[in-house]
């Protein structure tokens, strides 16, 4: 049963690589031509200082999902639904911080970007964006822990592979109908509220939850445990855009255009740090050692092979798809072809430690 449960999440997470590969180069590229990249630029920044409500998380989710493995293995359903009753609690207090923190963020965004846009279209695009972070905090994030310590993350890859798809059949339609970015924007925030929703009917029929169950807060006290973690993984991965947007107020020769071209080269990189799957953990709960280093010593070697070409391919053809792929785009300079390997090589050290992340995690 694992083994069918790997496959079908390797195989999810591969088709959902794909597929975000290629609508991530369609949906930027239409908004590029469409509205410029600095509106591309300012999506891309909303986006990213929004995601740093993460950080009221403490590394939460990985604890939790350590937390739930055990009674997810053993089948302990009480245990369960005290750990889902305290994490459910938890994300919604995180989500109504949240609300907080995007109006704050409505308000004192555009100052940072007012030489580009009036306030009142960088303030409501902040608000339009943020609705799909609500959502998922507040639906969606305790029941996506869930699967995923339960090995089915084929169920969140598969929503998620719906949501994108339908995303970049929307952007398609809208900008054919001449919608503001605004509206565009309001449409596919919309799309990305119907995947935690949908989740909850996934979880509601499959686990039975005990609603009346007592909190385990001790189970989500422990998320300090992974706060050093949480946060080195987190500004790691989201402060490029940030300072990006910062030096392009205060510096006369960076354009906030700048952004644009940095998210349009890291989509190509990111899509494939994400190709590894992470190995299946109850192997730890249930001291499984053997079985474990067995099954890693194949994972660490796929991995590491599957890295090295699909980077050395990457590094080979970044510049030249830039090319081809930002031809007629005339506001900003996409062909950078030392910046282009530096971010090759960089994310290809470290997609080399995924494996051993997995397992640590």
């Amino acid at each position: 049963m694992r083994g069918k449960k790997a496959l079908l999440n390797s195989a999810a997470s591969l088709m959902l690589e794909f597929v975000t590969v290629i609508c991530g180069f369609i949906v930027p590229r239409l908004i590029i031509g469409t509205y410029g990249s600095e509106v591309n630029a300012l999506t891309s920044s909303i986006s990213q200082f929004l995601s740093y409500i993460a950080l009221v998380e403490a590394g939460v989710g990985g604890v939790i999902r350590a937390a739930l493995y055990k009674p997810l293995a053993e089948k302990n359903n009480a245990a369960m639904s005290s750990i889902i009753k305290a994490t459910e609690n938890f994300f919604r207090k995180i989500a109504y911080i949240f609300v907080g923190y995007m109006v704050v963020l409505a308000a004192i965004f555009p100052v940072l970007v007012n030489k580009n846009f009036d306030w009142a279209f960088t303030a409501s695009l902040v608000i339009i964006i943020g609705l799909s972070t609500f959502a998922q905090y507040y639906f969606g994030m305790t029941y996506t822990v869930l699967v995923q310590a339960d090995q089915r993350r084929y169920v969140t890859s598969f929503l998620h592979i719906g949501t994108i798809t339908l995303n970049a059949i929307m952007v398609v339609i809208f900008i054919k109908l001449g919608a503001s970015i605004q509206i565009l924007k309001l449409a596919t925030s919309l799309i990305y509220v119907l995947r935690p929703l949908a989740l909850n009917v996934y979880v509601k029929k499959k686990y039975n939850i005990d609603r009346k169950a007592k909190p385990d807060n001790e189970a989500v006290a422990q998320r300090w445990d992974g706060l050093g973690h949480h946060i080195a993984y987190f500004v790691n991965l989201n402060t490029d855009v940030v300072i990006l947007t910062v030096f392009s107020k205060i510096s006369s020769s960076l354009a906030l255009a700048e952004v644009s071209v940095y998210t349009v080269y890291y989509s190509v990189v990111n899509g494939i740090m994400k190709v590894a799957s992470s190995l299946s953990a109850d192997m730890i709960a249930k001291k499984e050692c053997e079985n474990l280093n067995r099954k890693f010593n194949l994972y660490e070697f796929v991995s590491f092979n599957l890295v090295t070409v699909l980077f050395s391919c990457a590094g080979l053809l970044i510049v030249p798809f830039m090319s081809v792929y930002m031809k007629g785009v005339t506001d900003a300079n996409y062909i950078r072809p030392l910046f282009g390997y530096i971010l090759v090589l960089a994310n290809a050290m470290y997609s080399i430690r995924i494996p051993y992340h997995s397992v640590v995690y």
